[in-house]
């Protein structure tokens, strides 16, 4: 039997460092097209394009499960060496997730004609827009998960960055010539280009499709996939429950503001998750080709200390020093989300998809014990947003920021004890929330001690002078998490070995 430290070593890392290496690229143009977008169209018509991605994000939630089925069962099969099944698989997802789709979109489409009077213009160009942007970004779903599950990471992440390259020119352009309805239209425009990206880049790939939906693989990826996404749609609720709180309850600049908080927190996410995508291929591939449990275990238990314990912190400070100096000097519109922002980032701690704590129960498909995760962690988070509306009469989106990572803090415990019980001692699952719980904490107490110092400068330059400055301090104070972090995960130990 290989020893454990063999098999940690894969091509996991490159894999990971190319994924999220190519994010760190895409980043900066995608923050730089945000800001130059947020600059041209103030807050209040700012809303409609946020209540487009919303419409876009609720839509997306109706779907059946065949692309989560593909997702476990790809990695699987190429475990296994199973070529034939794995095109088998990808055939039946792209045509019935496309057919699905349409379906969804014509039912959205028939529900806005049937209450049409009940939204302004606006709202019914932004949601039409969504239901279009919907059917085309099919293809870019499932050929994610085409890329992903035949361990084409390298090429993946040239897609994406052509891709967010194109959007980085073609949002702002949309935007200074034509505003609001321009931005709508290069947004198809980009999703028509994306899609095209990808089937290009699969035919090099060699990565076959047959025109057919097989019906044994079809049943085989629903019986998991349909289950996991009808457990997983309190989950789905989960992550729009704030944003959908807003909207209902809040005006649409209010809207604005919260989005480009919660947007930022989410580009701050998405270069940890890329690695969490990686890692998840590689714990199923694992698990389908026979590799211990006791491997696994303390493979996972590394990943997340690694993950929240030494990326989190350093990019939650990067992001908690510099976002506010760039929001205070070119967006003075939206100064009072900073506040809104700084709280947010510390849900990075506590997301759960890229912790890799869902792994263990996808691959053993325990779905019951994910819906109850599921339901708990909703549960919480609509609770959380209740209590600070109604309770204690708190009604501001830095209310609501506090709420959303109160929420994401519970279900990320919950998830801790639900999944660790059966991978590592209580004495280790108590360690993973205290650590966790007292590193965002810190991290939060350092970067609002450090956004107060140097609020409100006159001036960008003596802006920039007093966030050099407070950028220096903070850093000494939150490496004590990272220093943490390494020697938990034995991350410079694996490097050298």
């Amino acid at each position: 039997m290989p020893s454990i430290a063999l098999l940690l070593k894969s091509s996991f890392i490159k894999n990971a460092i190319a994924y999220s290496g190519i994010n760190l690229l895409i980043q900066p143009v995608t923050f730089l097209r945000g800001i130059i977008v947020w600059r041209i169209l103030p807050p209040e018509i700012m809303g409609f394009w946020n209540f487009m991605t919303v419409v876009q994000r609720f839509i997306a939630t109706f779907d059946l499960g065949c692309i989560a089925g593909a997702n476990r069962e790809l990695p699987i099969m190429r475990g296994k060496q199973d070529r034939q099944e794995e095109a088998r698989i990808r055939s039946t997802t792209l045509w019935f997730t496309l057919l699905q789709n349409i379906a969804v979109s014509l039912f959205a489409s028939l529900y806005i004609w049937w209450h049409r009077a009940n939204y302004v213009t606006w709202e019914i160009i932004a949601a039409t827009v969504a239901i279009i942007t919907f059917i085309i970004a099919t293809f870019q779903s499932v050929y994610s998960t085409f890329f992903s599950g035949a361990q084409a990471f390298v090429p993946l992440s040239k897609v994406i960055l052509i891709g967010s390259l194109l959007e980085g020119l073609l949002f702002p352009l949309g935007a200074y010539i034509w505003g609001l309805g321009g931005l709508m239209a290069m947004s198809i425009v980009s999703t028509v280009i994306r899609a095209w990206l990808f089937f290009f880049s699969s035919q090099a790939l060699q990565i076959s499709i047959h025109f057919k939906v097989f019906k044994d693989v079809l049943r085989r990826l629903l019986s998991f996939g349909f289950f996991l996404r009808l457990v997983d749609y309190p989950n789905a609720l989960f992550s729009l429950a704030s944003i959908l709180w807003v909207t209902k309850f809040m005006t649409k600049q209010d809207l604005a503001l919260f989005s480009m908080a919660a947007a930022f927190f989410l580009q701050v996410t998405d270069l940890t998750t890329r690695v969490g995508v990686v890692y998840s291929m590689r714990f199923l591939e694992q698990g389908g080709s026979d590799t211990p449990r006791q491997a696994m275990a303390l493979q996972l238990k590394q990943y997340l200390f690694m993950q929240l314990l030494v990326a989190v912190p350093l990019l939650s400070w990067a992001a908690g020093v510099w976002l506010p100096f760039v929001v205070r000097t070119f967006l003075p519109k939206y100064t009072a989300a900073i506040p809104s922002i700084i709280v947010l980032l510390m849900c990075n701690y506590f997301y759960v998809l890229n912790s890799g704590l869902t792994n263990p129960w996808v691959l053993e498909k325990r779905l019951i014990a994910r819906g109850i995760a599921n339901l708990a962690g909703l549960l919480m988070m609509g609770s959380s947003l209740a209590v600070f509306w109604f309770l204690l009469g708190r009604r501001t989106i830095t209310d609501l920021a506090y709420a959303t990572l109160i929420g994401n803090s519970l279900y990320f415990i919950y998830m801790v004890i639900a999944v660790g019980k059966d991978l590592w001692r209580l004495s280790e699952c108590l360690e993973i929330i205290l650590a966790v719980t007292c590193a965002a904490g810190w991290t939060l107490l350092v970067l609002q001690t450090g956004y107060a110092s140097v609020s409100p400068p006159a001036g960008w330059l003596t802006n920039l002078k007093y966030t050099l400055f407070m950028g220096g301090w903070t850093l000494a104070a939150i490496l004590l998490v990272p220093a943490y972090g390494l020697k938990r995960s034995q991350l410079l130990t694996r490097l050298r070995t």
